[in-house]
């Protein structure tokens, strides 16, 4: 009998032990470099022209990524961003047309350690900031 209470306390200090390791796993800290919270990377759509250069209203910041044989994708960032934050971009096509656009960052994302906010918008219009043409 007294091998028999002697496993069942040895299966209850390992039930224990698994316990508080799984508890320590949970105070996970976060060594992760992660990305600006708003940050967004998309490419435009329904231009008559291509997207030549743009740029964003501060806090925010704007550039084109080109991508082998395609279209210029838009990198959005605001590395100040929270739920509701917008930036306004402005832009210029090949064929001197003014554009602009918004993007909105929404609901929060991600885990506890890198978190954002949903982006939305960025779709380009012609802007009334006119060209340069002459």
């Amino acid at each position: 009998m007294a091998r028999r209470g002697g496993v069942k306390f040895l299966s209850l200090m390992l039930l224990i032990l698994g316990g508080a390791a799984a508890g320590a796993g949970c105070q996970t800290v976060c060594t992760a470099s992660c990305a600006s919270p708003g940050s967004y990377l998309y490419t435009p759509t329904g231009l008559h022209s291509p997207l030549v250069d743009v740029t964003a209203d501060p806090p925010c910041v704007a550039g084109l990524w080109y991508v082998d044989g395609g279209m210029a994708q838009v990198q959005v960032t605001d590395d100040t961003a929270t739920q509701g934050a917008v930036c306004v971009l402005h832009g210029h096509l090949a064929d001197g047309q003014a554009v602009a656009a918004t993007v909105t960052f929404g609901q929060p994302t991600g885990g506890s350690c890198c978190s954002g906010f949903a982006p939305s918008g960025g779709e380009f219009t012609a802007s009334d900031a006119g060209t340069d043409g002459g």
